[in-house]
């Protein structure tokens, strides 16, 4: 057995034990609401790294998305499985509702963002520490640690930090139980160490290249088989494909707040309408999908590469209530740093753009469209 598994299977009874002795307050480590490789690996791997450091202090690794969501991430369930750890023994959302509701005070440290999400932001009372590579927004300035750093991945924060904190030996003994998580994430963030390596991440793989872990250290073959594991979206609904890789974000100006749902798919429209027998039944899930979420907005993120002409390729796809197209719509046309050209337009429904911005994915669009949206 591996030692996060069991340190995952000893959580499960020592959180009835605080129950029972009364504890009024728990630590949390909190992934995103997209719940991606890299933000699952940074909040396993940063719990079980402070239950080394010390194993009185309890911190639950939250995979912050609902239960039902984890089995659409299959390079993450891949993953798992090689570490026999399965869906028995971790803590999602749901876990992170009750927790506050048993414990009343919930303190977190949040990886791989630094805004707290709409989704768990009732139920976490404080946060206490951050490791992120995003852009920063400027909040939790007393969090401790509170790292935000350029990196292709944010497991590699994790990663470089403990090695600070802990001797050598220990810090050694655990990381060789987190670097299938570890290594796993920085290699589908880095696309193999070819795309967005920053120091950071050099520095991160310094720290995996000496430990004898025989498949996860075979880093060609490991990312073949996790971007195969990722990119099979075969039997998925489309509301499952929306979920497998989402957030929400809020666009504010001086007059209106938007709320806005954005999903993220490897494989073009024009596919999607073919996975889904015809571009109705995609376009109808879209907007079914829109309105069962009270979005102002369903957008849609597509990437992938084009064999016939041999290049990377984007498209953005937005899905507005009727009451909000020309506004969504607008944005769209002010964001000229997307050079977005429209594909196809069935107002007051549904926008299809390429995007010939190719350098800049959800993590720089949307914080950009909402500066957009912002100066309207």
């Amino acid at each position: 057995m591996s030692k996060v598994l069991a340190f995952l299977q000893q959580l499960r009874v020592e959180i009835p034990k605080l129950i029972r002795e009364s504890a009024t307050s728990l630590y949390v480590v909190c992934g995103n609401e997209s719940a991606d490789f890299d933000s699952i690996a940074c909040a396993i791997s940063y719990a079980y790294f402070e239950h080394v450091k010390d194993p009185k202090r309890v911190f639950v690794p939250i995979i912050n998305i609902p239960r039902e969501d984890l089995t659409m991430r299959r390079d993450v369930t891949y993953a798992l499985s090689k570490m026999d750890i399965n869906e028995d023994v971790l803590f999602f959302r749901e876990d992170l509702i009750q927790l506050k509701q048993d414990f009343g005070s919930i303190y977190a440290v949040i990886v791989d963002h630094n805004e707290l999400p709409k989704p768990s932001k009732n139920f976490i009372t404080d946060v206490v520490g951050i490791l992120d590579h995003h852009a920063d927004k400027k909040l939790y300035m007393n969090a401790n640690p509170r790292v935000l750093t350029v990196t292709g991945s944010c497991s590699s924060l994790v990663t470089n930090y403990w090695s600070e904190q802990l001797d050598k030996t220990t810090y050694n003994e655990a990381l060789k139980e987190c670097a299938p998580l570890l290594i796993s994430a920085g290699l589908l963030d880095t696309a193999n160490l070819k795309y967005k390596v920053e120091n950071p991440d050099v520095e991160a793989f310094k720290h995996y290249s000496s430990l004898d872990i025989p498949y996860f250290v075979q880093f060609d073959t490991v990312f073949k088989d996790l971007r195969a594991a990722k990119d099979n979206i075969d039997g998925l609904t489309v509301k499952q494909l929306i979920r497998k890789d989402y957030k929400e974000y809020d666009f504010k100006n001086k007059k209106n707040k938007l709320n806005i749902g954005v999903a993220s798919i490897v494989e073009p429209v024009e596919s999607l309408y073919k996975r889904f027998e015809s571009k109705e039944n995609f376009l109808e899930d879209c907007y079914s999908y829109q309105k069962e979420f009270e979005l102002d907005c369903l957008i849609v993120l597509t990437s992938w590469n084009d064999k016939d002409v041999g290049r990377f390729r984007r498209e953005l796809a937005i899905f507005p209530s009727a009451d909000k197209f020309d506004d969504i719509k607008d944005v769209c046309t002010k964001s000229v740093n997307l050079k977005l050209e429209v594909l196809d337009e069935e107002k007051p429904k549904y926008v299809l753009y390429e995007q010939f911005d190719l350098s800049s994915s959800r993590k720089k669009v949307m914080p950009y469209m909402q500066d957009v949206y912002a100066s309207i």
